[in-house]
C-alpha cells in the first residue's frame, strides 16, 4: 500500500468512526447551552415533548428519503 492509499484509508476511517459515534441533538445542543450559560432548568416533560418532536422531524426526513426502511433505526444509533 502506497502513501496515498495509506492516507485515503485513514480518512475512510476516520470518517465512519465519526457517524458512529453518537451524536447531540439540536433540542439537547440548546438546553446544555441555555443550563450552563444562563442557568435555566426545563421540566422533564417540556424537555421530552421536545426532543419527541425533533425525533419525528429526523425520522421524517429519513422515510421522505432514500432510506425509508432505517429511518427510525438511523435515529436510535445516532442520537439514541
Amino acid at each position: 500500500m502506497n502513501n496515498d492509499e495509506a492516507k485515503q484509508r485513514a480518512k475512510n476511517y476516520m470518517r465512519l468512526k465519526g457517524a458512529l459515534e453518537r451524536k447531540q441533538t439540536a433540542v439537547d445542543w440548546l438546553t446544555e447551552k441555555l443550563r450552563i450559560e444562563f442557568g435555566f432548568a426545563f421540566s422533564n416533560n417540556i424537555l421530552e415533548q421536545a426532543k419527541q418532536m425533533e425525533k419525528e422531524q429526523i425520522i421524517d426526513a429519513c422515510i421522505y428519503g432514500p432510506f425509508e426502511d432505517l429511518a427510525e433505526d438511523f435515529y436510535n444509533k445516532t442520537y439514541g
